[in-house]
This record gives C-alpha cells, sequence and structure tokens, in this order.
C-alpha cells in the first residue's frame, strides 16, 4: 500500500514480504527511512494496506495475522485492532466521522470499525451477485461517504452507503 500523509508531507510504502513501513522525503525520492521516524517497527506479518484516520494516525493492515495496527504520527504503536473479526484483511480506508472499513479477501466483506476500534458491522458475502464479493481487494471512501470496494474476480466495483446498502 502507498500513503501520502497530508500532515507531515512523507509518503509512506508497506513491503509486505519485509514486514516494515517505508518513509519517502518529499521531494527526495531516492531516499527512505528503514526507520519510521527513527523507530524499528516490526509488525510481524504481511503488511499491506494503510490509511491516515481523521485524527491523523496512520492504520497498517497486517494480512497475516488479521490486524490493524493504529499508529501516532512518530511511529508509536497505539493499538492493535481487529483481533477475531478479521482473517486476511487486505486495505483500509476511513471516512470523514473516523469509521473505519477494511476489506477481508477470506471472508469476502467489508468490516466496519468506530474510531476506538470496536467492530460495527460487516457487510458483503461470497458469490457473484450484485452486493457479494469474490476477493475485495481495494477500498476507498469519497468525501460523501460513498464506500468503493474493488471485487477482483468479479470485475467490478461496487458502491456502498457506510452501512453496506448496495447503491450500484
Amino acid at each position: 500500500g502507498v500513503l501520502v500523509n497530508t500532515v507531515d508531507g512523507k509518503i509512506y510504502v508497506t513491503c509486505g514480504s519485509f514486514e516494515t513501513v517505508l518513509g519517502f522525503k518529499p521531494k527526495t525520492p531516492w531516499y527512505y527511512e528503514k526507520r519510521w521516524n527513527g523507530r524499528h517497527i516490526k509488525f510481524y506479518g504481511e503488511v499491506v494496506g494503510m490509511a491516515l484516520h481523521p485524527n491523523t494516525t496512520i492504520l497498517v493492515v497486517d494480512s497475516r495475522n488479521g490486524y490493524i495496527h493504529q499508529h501516532k504520527q512518530d511511529g508509536v504503536r497505539l493499538r492493535t485492532m481487529g483481533e477475531g473479526h478479521l482473517t486476511k484483511p487486505q486495505d483500509i480506508a476511513c471516512d470523514k466521522f473516523g469509521r473505519i472499513y477494511v476489506t477481508d479477501e477470506q471472508e469476502c466483506n467489508v468490516a466496519v470499525f468506530d474510531e476506538h476500534g470496536d467492530l460495527l458491522l460487516k457487510f458483503g458475502s461470497r458469490g457473484e451477485n450484485p452486493g457479494q464479493f469474490m476477493n475485495p481487494l481495494g477500498i476507498v471512501v469519497d468525501p460523501k461517504c460513498h464506500v468503493f470496494v474493488a471485487d477482483h474476480y468479479n470485475d467490478r466495483i461496487g458502491v456502498f452507503t457506510p452501512d453496506g446498502q448496495l447503491l450500484h
């Protein structure tokens, strides 16, 4: 995953096989930090998607272990969320109200958490019908809180309300 941090201007890139996040400084594309602002961050899994939460914390998806790690801007881990609710998360997005949306490739659904990491709901299921998924990978939320889910094997993008109702 790639994240452009609007707070400090850095570009963060997840490196799943290296279990880390690389930080690139603006206007110096060949410089990178092997440590997150001087701290060594070990995720103990495969890091894939990232998102900047409205409270300016950074959310990182650990696909192998089924967690979301929430970090402060300096890399300090605040919490781990999603345990018991995610099997193989892939991507993450946030809306302007702080809700956190996570695609789960194995469960073929989207899990929605509140700003504290508590599960609010899940929507979608395995299948080919409208509103169902076959390998949901990417996710983004627009300013109107429409949730766009990239469904890999169904070759489509589903558009949903924040409570999981299919729009189209």
